[in-house]
């Protein structure tokens, strides 16, 4: 379980664009006032965070220009980019699973991201 003001959600800025990372949280309404977000990473997967239903009620509320489901085990990123991209013109970047026992491979995607700078054009 996670207490309010525990900190499990970051909006960074990265070469002037917005990302907020959701962390394991369900919606909340401070989710309303984030301000501009360019991409957001929600967790989908209903187990000790928010489900997709969810989920969708936090994008429509965000209005992210892109939103990238994540923590979905039990939960289907095709499904959640069917039921969003019917409600709202947000896009669903539904990134590949790293697996689970490779924090080497997690690593080296995170610093590659890191070094290439987000489209312009998000």
């Amino acid at each position: 379980m996670h207490h309010k003001g525990e900190g499990v959600g970051y909006l960074l800025t990265v070469n002037g664009k917005t990302i907020y990372h959701a962390g394991d949280t369900d919606f909340i309404p401070e989710m309303r006032g984030l301000g501009d977000v360019d991409v957001a990473l929600l967790p989908i997967g209903g187990t000790f965070t928010m489900d997709i239903e969810e989920a969708i009620e936090a994008v429509v509320a965000i209005k992210p220009k892109i939103v990238i489901p994540m923590h979905y085990l039990k939960a289907n990123p095709q499904e959640f980019k069917k039921k969003l991209e019917a409600k709202s013109n947000i896009k669903v970047i539904d990134l590949p699973s790293l697996p689970h026992s490779s924090s080497r491979v997690a690593t080296s995607s995170l610093t590659l991201h890191h070094n290439n700078p987000l489209p312009s054009k998000i």
